[in-house]
């Protein structure tokens, strides 16, 4: 399980939660899939770009994690 945090100008603006299935969620999963949990920006930096790209940096570090 990963938890990061985006910054913007050393200010904490969103959430993530995420991490690879390793097997162990009864079966629901193969084994090596990842999954976001939660993905949060603040309402106020919404509409200007954070959100994708925090978003593109959890994907991306799923897939060189697997």
């Amino acid at each position: 399980m990963h938890f990061e945090l985006a910054l913007a100008d050393n200010e904490p603006i969103g959430i993530a939660m995420f991490a690879i299935d390793t097997g162990t969620v009864y079966g629901l999963l193969e084994s090596g899939y990842g999954v976001i949990t939660g993905l949060y920006i603040t309402p106020a930096y919404r509409r200007k770009g954070y959100g994708r790209a925090f978003f593109e940096h959890v994907a991306q570090t799923l897939k060189t994690a697997a």
